[in-house]
C-alpha cells in the first residue's frame, strides 16, 4: 500500500514533509547542485523590510550595468546597459548565492569572553556580516582578523548582545546594554555577566539557539 505525504514549504510545518521550491527560471541557471548547506545559508530568519529587498536590487542593477558597460555593450549608452541588466538580476543572485555557500566554512568553536576575541566578517550583497570568532592573541592572529574584545579593557561586568538581519549576525558588543539602535535590525541579549564562554556554530552562528557554556 502506498503511503500519502504533504509537502510544504514552511520551516515551522509539523504535518508534511518539508521540500525546497525555486523559481523555474532560477533552478534552470543554478551552476551547482543545491545541497544542504546552500539551503541553510540562504534560509532568511524572519521576513526583510521591502526596503531592503529594494536596497539589494538597485544594488545588483547598478553593479551589473557598471560591469556591462565595460565588457561586451561598451559604447552603448548607461540606459541602454541599465535596461539589460535589469533582465539579469535574479540570475546575478542567484550565482553569488552559490558561490558564497561554496566557500570553505569556519569550524564550530568555543570562545572564552575571558581571553581576547577575534573576528573575520564576510560581505554579502554590500553588507558586512560576522564570518568567525576566535581566541588568538597579537602573535598568533591571522590576516583578515580584528580586535572584538580587549579582555584588558573589560573592567566592568558585561553581557554578550548580538545584532542580527534576515541573513546573519552583523555585530556583536560586550556591555551592559547595546551602544546603538541601527533600523532592520534585531538585537537579542545572548549571555549574562556570569557567562565567560559561548558556542558559536558555523553558518546559521549565533542566529538561532546557541549553547551557552556557563563558568
Amino acid at each position: 500500500m502506498l503511503g500519502v505525504f504533504h509537502m510544504c514549504c514552511r520551516v515551522d510545518c509539523k504535518v508534511g514533509r518539508r521540500t525546497a521550491c525555486f523559481h523555474s527560471k532560477c533552478y534552470d541557471f543554478r551552476l551547482h547542485t543545491v545541497s544542504l548547506k546552500f539551503l541553510a545559508t540562504t534560509e532568511y530568519s524572519f521576513r526583510p523590510p521591502i526596503s531592503e529587498e529594494r536596497r539589494r536590487r538597485d544594488r545588483i542593477l547598478r553593479i551589473l550595468t557598471r560591469r556591462l558597460s565595460v565588457s561586451w555593450t561598451i559604447g552603448l549608452p548607461d540606459e541602454i546597459c541599465q535596461m539589460i541588466a535589469g533582465y539579469l538580476i535574479r540570475e546575478c543572485a542567484t550565482v553569488t548565492a552559490q558561490e558564497l555557500a561554496n566557500k570553505d566554512s569556519p569550524d564550530n568553536s568555543i570562545i572564552n569572553l575571558s581571553h581576547d576575541v577575534y573576528v573575520r566578517y564576510i560581505t554579502i550583497e554590500g553588507i558586512r556580516y560576522i564570518y568567525s570568532l576566535r581566541n588568538a592573541t597579537q602573535s598568533t592572529i591571522i590576516r583578515g582578523e580584528t580586535l572584538l574584545l580587549d579582555s584588558q579593557k573589560a573592567r566592568e561586568a558585561w553581557s554578550v548582545h548580538v545584532a542580527e538581519d534576515h541573513l546573519g549576525i552583523r555585530y556583536i558588543q560586550t556591555s551592559p546594554s547595546p551602544k546603538s539602535r541601527l533600523p532592520g535590525l534585531w538585537w537579542r541579549k545572548l549571555s549574562g555577566p556570569q557567562s565567560r564562554c559561548i558556542l558559536t556554530k558555523t553558518d546559521v552562528s549565533l542566529r538561532k539557539d546557541s549553547p551557552i557554556c556557563r563558568h
